[in-house]
């Protein structure tokens, strides 16, 4: 599970997003529970290909998990925030 959510975000970091999101999806339904910042990667990848339902509904996952303590990448945040607007 490491290897490919690792591997997921270095596909995000490149804008390969079809291929981040294959890795990170199949992560998370592995996972019973997931980060506030791996539901960020994902709100991501989605905007990344054009998904903003999906990544609406990620980034409020993220930021509920947020508001509960978890921390966010704040590069990561802003760059979602300014596509969702």
């Amino acid at each position: 599970l490491e290897y490919r959510t690792l591997r997921g975000m270095i596909y995000l970091a490149q804008e390969q997003y079809e291929l981040g999101l294959r890795d990170l999806e199949s992560v998370a339904k592995e996972k019973s529970v997931t980060t506030a910042q791996f539901d960020l990667a994902l709100a991501e990848g989605y905007i990344g290909i054009n998904d903003y339902n999906m990544a609406r509904r990620f980034y409020e996952l993220s930021m509920k998990k947020n508001g509960d303590g978890q921390q966010l990448d704040a590069a990561r945040l802003a760059r979602v925030e300014s596509k969702l607007r």
